[in-house]
Order: structure tokens, then C-alpha cells, then sequence
């Protein structure tokens, strides 16, 4: 696994799978999109280019956040709350956040591209150990730095893999690492302490982070294909 930006290269996950983590918030508000409905969530890195997307679709829902907040022009932030049945059910959605949606981005070398979060950490775990494929967990981390709350949602996966497997995993020292973090701990206080988590709050979303910490309650899985993410079935 790689706790942050600039650990891989695109060539590094070559015939692996990448399992994205931005647990607060993107890979968490995709997965519940997806969970309520939603057609498919197309992820962009940049602002303008993905509000320029509506000029091809103009049906498309624009989403996103920077500086935690929804920019100008877009109909949705990137308050998995905002990303109701009533709002996404059917709908098609250009995406794009600070850290997210560029990790996505440079994942496109691996054989296939996962989003992981606490919400569906068992169907994501599930899916690992019925493929039997090398994969790699990818922490987006905040600023191209590593960040708690995605090493923790790592560590939490990697453990219920490794329960899931009869023979268990064979994890890198950096697995051990995200392991370590999340054995012990609490994903709502783990979530309401980190740096990310205390900013959120701070913008008024708290229950967002709340949402976040919520373990294996959504079966959906987010898989990135064709430059689009729809609902592993």
C-alpha cells in the first residue's frame, strides 16, 4: 500500500488492483451516490475542466468541493448527505475534490480501480478476497501528504481482508504500518480528532464526519472504468 501522493507511479500498479481511500469525504460520498442510485460519477482533477463537461452533458449534475466547500456554479458539495436518492437516483455526475478525485486520477495504470471507505469497508474487503489479485490500497492523504483517518480506513480493510482469508495476507511494511493505526481505535473518534476531521467540523459539516466513521454499512463499490465510476456488480 501507499499512504500518500508521490509514493507511486501509474506504472507501479500495473496488473494490480488500486484501491482508492479519501475517506473524508470522496470516496465515501461517491460509494453513497452509487449506494442511492446514482448512473455513474465521472472524476476530473481540475474545476474548470470538469464544469466544462456540462457543456458535452448538459444534464449532468456538477460536484465537488474545494477548500471543503461546493464551488460556484455546482449543484452539489461533497457532503455524502447532499447525495440523496432524491437528488442522484438515475443521474449522471462530473466530480471533482482537492485530493480525491487526482489520486483517481493517477491510479489509471492498475488493472482495475477500487473506492474504498469505512461505509463499505467489507464489500470492498469481500471483493479483494474473492478475486485473489495482488492489490494495492492507495491513501489519497490531504496535500500530498499522509493523513490519519486514510491510514486508519486502510488498516481497517486490511483487517477484515485478512480475516476474511483463510491463509491470511501478505502485507508491506506500510500495511503494517495502517494495520497498527487501526487496531485499538475508534473510527468516530479517530475521525473527529484528525486534522481533516477538526477542519470539517469547523465549516460547519459535522455530520459528515460522523457519516464517514460509519463502518460497513454500504455494499456498494465504486469501480473506475473508461474514465467513469458505476457500481461493481
Amino acid at each position: 500500500m501507499v499512504l500518500g501522493p508521490g509514493e507511486w507511479s501509474s506504472a507501479d500498479l500495473a496488473g494490480r488492483v488500486a484501491v482508492v481511500i479519501d475517506v473524508l469525504r470522496a470516496t465515501t460520498t461517491v460509494t453513497t451516490a452509487l449506494a442511492n442510485g446514482a448512473a455513474a460519477v465521472i472524476p476530473f482533477a481540475d474545476l474548470e475542466e470538469c464544469r466544462a463537461h456540462r457543456e458535452k452533458e448538459p444534464d449532468v449534475l456538477l460536484g465537488g468541493e474545494r477548500e471543503g466547500v461546493r464551488p460556484p456554479g455546482y449543484d452539489l458539495g461533497n457532503s455524502p448527505l447532499e447525495y440523496t436518492a432524491e437528488r442522484v437516483f438515475g443521474r449522471r455526475i462530473a466530480y471533482t475534490t482537492t485530493n480525491g478525485t487526482r489520486a483517481l486520477a493517477a491510479c489509471r495504470g492498475a488493472e482495475e480501480v477500487l473506492l474504498g471507505a469505512l461505509v463499505n469497508r467489507r464489500a470492498i474487503a469481500e471483493r479483494l478476497a474473492s478475486g485473489g489479485r495482488d492489490a494495492t490500497l492507495v491513501c489519497a492523504g490531504k496535500n500530498g501528504r499522509p493523513n490519519l483517518e486514510d491510514t486508519f480506513c486502510a488498516g481497517a480493510i486490511i483487517d477484515m481482508l485478512d480475516r476474511l482469508s483463510a491463509d491470511g495476507v501478505d502485507l508491506s511494511d506500510r500495511a503494517r504500518i495502517a494495520l497498527a493505526v487501526f487496531r485499538g481505535q475508534d473510527a468516530g473518534s479517530v475521525l473527529a480528532r484528525c486534522e481533516h476531521g477538526r477542519t470539517l467540523a469547523g465549516l460547519g459539516f459535522g455530520e459528515d464526519v460522523d457519516h464517514c466513521g460509519r463502518v460497513d454499512v454500504v455494499g456498494a463499490v465504486g469501480v473506475l472504468e473508461n474514465g467513469e465510476i458505476h457500481a461493481a456488480h
